[in-house]
């Protein structure tokens, strides 16, 4: 062995070394937080209890894994055998970065027909920052065990073309089918943006050995020698075609039968990365990193003849990989794949492509031409440099991909898992399905630790959930940054959990707490992980046989089998048979595809000038990114730039920051705007997350300025609007806002003592691990149904009216209206919303109305709710249980104002705790104070204990309201009873009770009745 090879080789050694070292190491703190690796587990979790049944019935209402190659995920599961599923993911992780490596070496040995070149490329290969950003950032192991694959098929399938020896056609071909095992996207395109080029340089290679030089190959000479290569190649397509097919049939034949029919969800990889300059940050300036440094050595060198064919293809998957910043990509995929495809696989791609040049480049700065012609005219100190430069520009990029999770964090602080788990198992609750907000990704892991289902997923290209396919929105568990999109999807499956079986939500996020409350949902319990646990009552448990899509038995076996058998038979060929040719002493399998050509082509000098004032421009321009990135943190350097810092640290509650802010000598201590702050408190300044900012300069001079700002906030139940108008002064340079006067009302007492009626629901009265004695449940709370009407507004029909609970105990309410046609068919179905108080201490009574919404559970089609025929009546359902908390009920109504354009007034708060957010729910009444609308409002402050908080609403244009009288009596059920029984049975007991109205002045309502519904935001233990 020459002493140029085992230089390579101990490169090579180095590179796979200094890869397990980096990378490696970095797994135990950047894998668990990566975006996509804990989906990975909870799949290796199905395959580790059930390898041959692909069903999972865990997400959404069941999905099938044959929507996704099993190899990596049946690998994961066979490791955790040994030390449990996340050691499976990090030493199968650790492999991959093994083949990764040595993948890259092959490739790039074949791209620049330089064995030292080609090591380098394997060094450049570690510190590649879309790879960093795959591993370490996205967790997307397939996608890296595929890719790998296909860079170790590659060199085989130019074999075969070249020489037409089968040993490199089953080398090949066998990679190919563990590629498509991995993950099929990978080979797919790669057959059209690597492997038909790579054939195309085949061809140009056969041709030159011919003619002697890639000067003197021509048109007729490369045709021919496409005639000669033909049959080979449309050979190898064609078996490549039947392997993909047949390896994982089972996943060809769901996609016919049940193929992906959903709204495409937004992805940063489409937008116009020069609009939205954090996505064309995380999607081209990161994966590309220092190799934009050497673009044009990249575009030049694949530009000559040997290569142009890639060329061709690394300039397409450049140009695919900008998404939405030219119109082109779209042009050229698509509307229908631009929308569905993720497009920073192709920047992905693109880099693949780079880096065995950003190899070559390397050899020819350290040992090449490039290093001769620096040297020649440079001293050894600028060489020096000019290495310094480049050796931090890798190092940088790749270790500022590594850790953009510390900049940006990707997840939620890391959740104990275990008290999920135990109240899961705990009285069977699992016998329900579940919702997780604020998880992120540990929602898969929580899934792979739990036998309970859970509506939502984190697999969207299975789902089948219609309220899920037809919403713009990922998942539910993080609905709240598709905005009111988002919120509104959350809130359908909100309001009818018992289609979805839906009794449990974990919160881990306060965010969704308003929303959960007046959507009729119970605080039960905090576990000791800080987590919080919602409860629906009457949802009734999942039935104990569950649909299932089954595939046949013969699929089955195919899919549980044949992808560990590609692996089998790729190491058999690619492994097996090169140790047995070199025990035997045969050089029959040598990488015979380099060309003294090629290695003594130099860089003309007038590229040299090119790439060197190239890389002075990109130098400048991270530079001037850099500045940019620094100006935008320079939070004081304007007086609008100072208002928008303000608000945005108030906006994350990054309350220390948004003091520094504040003027000095206007003596605010932090402790004194913390307490302001704290007191400050309202569904707006609690719950709010700011939307959008817009600020203006009224007046100014040199060191003052007058700043009026334009906020809007999204909250989980409304978004609000608010003018603010902040003075800013400049002091050394800095801006900064004048402190606003505070309101520092006190209440005149002290001390108050509050007398209140309180209620226990003991609940088991036996001590048994057996399930609840029927003698142990409580009965239903009894109601009446005082008003039911039905009205039509504009277009759309509600149904409202008034309940009351009769009984001594109190209740917790769930409404459920539904329209039906002269053939007592079912039109359409929706439960109550937040147009009620569900929780209703005896005697009280509350106002209702239900909205019909498009909803997959209908009879009618999504989009048809603007065309339903009038119906013939309407069926009201009303259930109750008993319940025990969130009954605060001392919030009143002093100086109520009714005036032709808005009501206003106060709220006092007699009780003991601040009623965070106050719902004023309006009922509209007739002159015979038949109920005709109902609305509701947010007070948009908090009413802290004897205090008072100001309200008002616009009044309501009723003038579109029509009173639908049913042509026949509709169908109104407490608890599963006629509430006309109810009416009559408890008529002597409770009279009909006396409506206390306010005069209204409409035009056709008379009277008003405000219902008050209070959400207590930090209500103590329970």
């Amino acid at each position: 062995m020459t002493n140029n090879k085992v230089q390579t080789y101990n490169v090579l050694a180095l590179a796979v070394a200094i890869g397990l070292l980096f990378h490696g190491a970095s797994f135990f703190s950047t894998l668990e937080n990566t975006y996509d690796i804990f989906v990975h587990i909870f799949f290796a979790d199905h395959y580790r209890d059930s390898w041959f049944d692909p069903w999972e019935p865990s997400w959404y209402t069941g999905f099938s894994l044959i929507s996704y190659p099993p190899l990596t995920h049946q690998l994961f599961a066979l490791l955790s055998f040994i030390g449990g599923l996340k050691f499976g993911a990090f030493l199968l992780a650790f492999a991959i970065v093994v083949l990764y490596v040595t993948g890259s070496y092959r490739f790039a040995k074949l791209i620049t027909a330089n064995d030292e070149a080609a090591a380098y490329a394997a060094l450049i290969a570690v510190f590649l920052p879309s790879v960093v950003e795959a591993f370490h950032v996205f967790g997307q192991i397939p996608m890296m065990m595929g890719i790998s694959w296909l860079l170790h098929a590659l060199p085989e399938i130019y074999l075969f073309v070249r020489y037409g020896k089968f040993r490199y056609f089953f080398n090949g071909m066998s990679l190919i089918a563990v590629a498509v095992c991995s993950h099929h996207v990978t080979p797919i395109f790669g057959m059209v943006f690597f492997v038909v080029p790579l054939m195309g340089t085949a061809v140009m290679d056969g041709a030159r050995h011919e003619a002697g030089s890639y000067e003197k190959v021509g048109i007729a000479l490369f045709i021919k020698y496409v005639k000669k290569y033909l049959p080979r190649i449309i050979f190898f397509g064609f078996m490549t075609i039947i392997v993909a097919m047949v390896v994982i049939l089972p996943y060809w034949i769901w996609s016919k039968s049940d193929p992906i029919t959903q709204v495409p969800i937004p992805h940063g990889s489409r937008d116009n990365f020069i609009e939205v300059f954090s996505s064309g940050l995380v999607f081209f300036i990161i994966p590309w990193g220092f190799l934009l440094l050497i673009w044009p050595y990249c575009f030049y060198r694949y530009f000559s003849k040997r290569n142009i064919f890639l060329g061709l293809s690394f300039a397409m998957l450049t140009l695919l990989g900008t998404g939405g910043t030219t119109p082109i990509p779209k042009m050229l995929l698509g509307e229908n794949a631009f929308n569905i495809l993720t497009l920073e696989r192709f920047t992905f791609w693109a880099t693949i492509y780079a880096m065995p040049l950003g190899g070559e480049f390397l050899w020819r700065f350290t040992k090449g031409d490039l290093y001769q012609r620096i040297m020649a005219r440079r001293s050894k100190a600028v060489y020096s440099f000019y290495l310094s430069i480049m050796v931090i520009c890798i190092f940088f990029s790749a270790g500022f991909t590594m850790n953009l999770s510390f900049f940006r964090p990707l997840q939620p602080e890391s959740i104990n898992l275990k008290p999920i788990q135990n109240f899961l198992q705990s009285d069977k609750h699992y016998k329900w399905r579940y919702l997780t907000l604020g998880f992120g990704d540990q929602m898969a892991w929580l899934s792979a630790n739990t036998d309970a289902m859970t509506i939502d997923g984190n697999y969207h290209s299975a789902r089948r959930v219609p309220e899920l396919t037809t919403r713009a929105i990922e998942r539910l568990e993080n609905s709240k940054y598709r905005g009111v999109e988002g919120i509104a999807t959350l809130q359908q499956f909100l309001s009818s959990p018992e289609t979805f079986h839906l009794k449990y939500i974990f919160s881990n996020d306060k965010f969704y707490d308003p929303l959960l409350y007046f959507s009729g949902w119970l605080r039960v319990k905090s576990l000791s992980n800080g987590i919080t646990v919602w409860e629906r009552s009457d949802v009734s448990a999942l039935p104990s046989v569950l649909p299932k899509k089954d595939i046949p038995r013969f699929q089955k076996i195919m899919w549980g089998i044949v992808p560990i058998c590609t692996l089998l038979i790729a190491f058999f060929f690619n492994v097996q048979l090169h140790w047995i040719h070199h025990v035997s002493g045969s050089n029959k399998l040598i990488d015979d595809y380099r060309n003294q050509e090629t290695l003594d082509k130099k860089i003309s000098p007038l590229f040299y000038f090119v790439i060197k004032y190239w890389i002075l421009l990109i130098l400048l321009l991270a530079l001037g990114l850099i500045a940019k990135i620094y100006l935008m943190n320079a939070k004081q350097l304007g007086p609008e730039r100072v208002v928008q810092s303000y608000y945005d640290a108030l906006d994350f509650k990054r309350f220390e920051e948004a003091h520094s802010f504040i003027d000095p000598a206007d003596s605010l201590t932090l402790d004194r705007f913390l307490l302001e702050t704290s007191v400050t408190d309202g569904i707006v300044d609690s719950y709010g997350k700011i939307n959008t900012i817009e600020t203006e300069i009224l007046t100014s001079t040199a060191d003052y300025a007058k700043i009026e700002t334009q906020l809007e906030w999204i909250t989980p139940l409304e978004s609000y609007h608010k003018t603010q108008l902040h003075e800013v002064i400049k002091k050394g340079g800095k801006w900064y806002i004048k402190a606003n006067e505070f309101n520092n009302y006190i209440p005149a007492n002290q001390f108050s003592d509050i007398p209140e009626v309180n209620f226990l629901n003991q609940g088991r009265r036996k001590i048994t691990t057996k399930e609840t004695f029927h003698e142990d449940v409580l009965d239903r709370p009894v109601l009446r149904i005082l008003q039911a009407n039905l009205v039509k507004k504009g277009s759309s029909y509600h149904v409202v009216g008034m309940i009351q609970n009769v009984d001594s105990y109190p209740a917790d309410l769930t409404v459920k209206a539904a329209l039906i046609d002269e053939n007592q068919i079912v039109l359409t179905s929706y439960y109550d919303k937040y147009h009620l108080t569900h929780k209703l201490l005896p005697k009280e009574i509350t106002s209702f109305r239900i909205d019909f919404e498009a909803v997959a559970w209908n009879q009618l089609k999504l989009d048809s709710l603007a065309t339903l025929p009038t119906p013939e009546t309407f069926k009201l359902e009303v259930l109750a249980t008993v319940m025990t908390q969130d009954l605060y009920k001392s919030i009143s109504i002093q100086d109520l104002k009714i005036e032709q354009d808005q009501i206003s007034g106060r709220l006092y708060n007699h009780g003991h705790l601040t009623s965070t957010i106050t719902e004023l729910v309006y009922a509209f009444f007739d002159q015979h104070q038949q109920i005709q609308w109902v609305t509701t409002s947010l007070a948009e402050k908090s009413v802290f204990p004897m205090k008072y908080a100001d309200f008002q609403s616009q009044t309501m244009n009723l003038d579109s309201l029509q009173l639908i009288s049913p042509k026949s009596l509709p169908i109104l059920q407490v608890n599963g009873l006629e509430n006309e029984n109810i009416i009559n049975k408890y008529a002597s007991q409770h009279p009909a009770p006396l409506l206390h109205l306010t005069p209204y002045p409409g035009y056709d309502s008379k009277f008003l009745m405000i219902n008050l519904n209070n959400f207590v935001g930090s209500p103590g233990p329970f």
